[in-house]
C-alpha cells in the first residue's frame, strides 16, 4: 500500500543508493584511471574532473535528502513509540548521525581540497607515457584513501540503519 511514510523511506534509501553507489564508482573506476599512463592525460583528467564535479552536485543533493528524510523517519519512529526510545536505539541513532557527519566532512575535504589538487597537477603538461610524477600520485593516493574511508563509514551507517529496525 502506498503511504507517505513509504515514499519517504523510498526517497531515503534511493538517495543512499545513489550517494554510496557514486562513491563506489569514483573509488573503483574513476580515480584508478588517473594512475594509468595515457597519450591524452589532460583530456582524460578534464573528463574525469567534469564527471566528479557532476557527481559532487548529485551527492550533495542526495546527502540533503538523506538528512531530511532521516529526520522524518526518526520523528515517525518517535510518534509510534511516544518518543520513548531504548538506550540502544538512541545510541545507534547517535552513532549513525556522527558517522554521517564524518562522511560529509571527509567528502567536503576531498571535494574542495584534495580533488582540485589532483586535477590541477594533471592539467600541467608532462611526457604523456611517463609514470605519474609525485605531485600527481600523492594527492591521487590521498583521494583514494578518503574514498575508501568513506565507503567503509557508509557501510557502517547502512549496517546501523538496518540494526535500528530490530531495536
Amino acid at each position: 500500500m502506498f503511504t507517505f511514510k513509504t515514499l519517504i523511506l523510498w526517497l531515503h534509501l534511493g538517495a543512499a543508493v545513489i550517494w554510496i553507489g557514486g562513491m563506489f564508482f569514483t573509488a573503483s573506476v574513476l580515480l584508478p584511471l588517473l594512475q594509468r599512463p595515457t597519450s591524452f592525460p589532460i583530456e582524460l583528467s578534464a573528463t574525469i574532473a567534469r564527471t566528479v564535479r557532476r557527481f559532487q552536485n548529485i551527492s550533495w543533493e542526495a546527502a540533503g535528502i538523506i538528512f531530511l528524510t532521516g529526520i522524518f523517519n526518526l520523528i515517525n519512529a518517535g510518534l509510534v513509540n511516544n518518543f520513548n526510545f531504548s538506550t540502544a536505539y538512541a545510541r545507534l541513532v547517535g552513532i549513525k548521525l556522527l558517522l554521517l557527519i564524518t562522511i560529509i566532512a571527509v567528502q567536503s575535504f576531498q571535494s574542495y581540497r584534495v580533488l582540485p589538487e589532483v586535477f590541477s597537477a594533471l592539467a600541467t603538461p608532462a611526457d604523456a607515457m611517463s609514470p605519474r610524477p609525485d605531485s600527481v600520485d600523492r594527492p591521487r593516493k590521498r583521494a583514494m584513501f578518503l574514498s575508501i574511508l568513506n565507503l567503509v563509514l557508509a557501510a557502517m551507517v547502512i549496517y546501523m540503519g538496518l540494526a535500528l529496525r530490530y531495536q
